[in-house]
């Protein structure tokens, strides 16, 4: 993509944000602004804290484990989607990302470039590169939101005891995804989990 293009994608997430941010304020549970130079959106529903997107200008993003004393437990799909974050420090009170939450970020690129399973806290966030035969990793509790969506290269997925959830979509899509084991442990497989 060239550089303009990208200028001018970035200005219209940049619009769009801000219009959704007036429309969610019109609803309950409002998106506000977190405290500090944080420059995070986020909203409060039932006593929990889900983190919607942030500045466009963040290239360190330092999610709080609290705000207002609620505690932060996820992040929205695609909430810092084309942003130009570099580097990520999430707490591990944050259960839920959403799918393509950092995709086309630098900080995802750079990840994905050093394992094809990128893995934050204990959530295997995207797994998009993966090939042949998969064994997850046993520090692993949680496959995200469309960890592999559309992977069109795995064929073959090994789940250890470790994982407890496999969130919406995490396998949806993959086409060559042929067999797969799982361990004692497994409790929760979301909507759409193996979908095809």
């Amino acid at each position: 993509m060239k550089n303009s293009n990208k200028k001018k994608l970035s200005k219209y997430l940049s619009i769009i944000l801000l219009l959704v941010v007036i429309v969610l304020d019109l609803i309950p549970g409002k998106v506000q602004a977190a405290t500090g130079a944080s420059k995070l959106l986020y909203t409060i529903k039932n006593g929990e804290v889900c983190i919607e997107g942030g500045s466009p200008s963040l290239t360190t993003l330092e999610i709080p484990s609290k705000i207002n004393g609620y505690p932060v437990t996820s992040i929205r799909p695609s909430a810092f989607a084309y942003s130009k974050i570099k580097s990520i420090k999430i707490p591990k009170s944050v259960k839920r990302i959403g799918e393509y939450a950092f995709g086309e970020t630098p900080w995802l690129k750079s990840a994905l470039k050093k394992s094809k399973l990128v893995i934050i806290n204990d959530i295997l966030y995207d797994g998009s590169k993966a090939t042949g035969k998969v064994t997850i990793p046993s520090s692993v509790k949680i496959i995200g939101m469309g960890a592999f969506n559309g992977n069109s290269k795995m064929t073959q997925v090994t789940i250890p005891g470790s994982v407890h959830t496999i969130q919406e979509e995490a396998f949806r899509w993959c086409k060559k995804l042929k067999k797969g084991s799982f361990e004692k442990g497994l409790k929760v497989i979301e909507a759409d989990a193996f979908e095809e």
